[in-house]
């Protein structure tokens, strides 16, 4: 980035594996400073260290903790940028059970879906004009996959 061009800010949930890191160090490569949000600290820092220090920043979030450590993550990010605002956010952070009994669902739909809107939420006066959210999923997205209990669940 020359120093004429304005830093660009992103961030990526998830960003420590799979498709989380790979599109953080895709974004790096485009020029963009990433906050690299992850569950645990130590594995936000370690990717950090892959990207590069000058361009991410290491937050700690588990979406499943509820709101209180969601509007903390979203104030050190927003500190972190200052004034300039994030062009993207990526909430690609999820999980899975191998079963799905009550606690399972709970937690599943705190990371999965309750968190990321909220992050979301959080962030919306942190994000420019024009910026993209990205919100992934996977196969757990299927309503078809789940028991008939919390199919109807969901219905409620």
């Amino acid at each position: 980035m020359s120093r004429s061009q304005k830093p660009k800010y992103a961030v990526v949930t998830g960003a420590n594996r799979g498709l989380g890191l790979a599109m953080a160090k895709r974004l790096v490569h485009e020029g963009f400073q990433i906050a690299a949000v992850c569950r645990q600290l130590k594995d936000a820092k370690r990717t950090v260290k892959m990207l590069g220090n000058i361009r991410s920043v290491p937050v700690q979030l588990d979406f499943s903790e509820g709101e209180a450590p969601l509007h903390a993550a979203a104030s050190q990010i927003a500190a972190w940028a200052g004034p300039s605002k994030l062009m993207l956010l990526v909430n690609n952070a999820g999980n899975s059970h191998g079963s799905w009994d009550d606690a399972a669902w709970l937690d599943s739909r705190l990371v999965n879906y309750k968190g990321p809107v909220s992050f979301t939420e959080a962030l919306l006066p942190t994000l420019a004009t024009g910026a993209s959210v990205i919100m992934v999923g996977s196969g757990l997205g299927d309503v078809s996959l789940l028991s008939p209990k919390y199919r109807r669940l969901l219905r409620k």
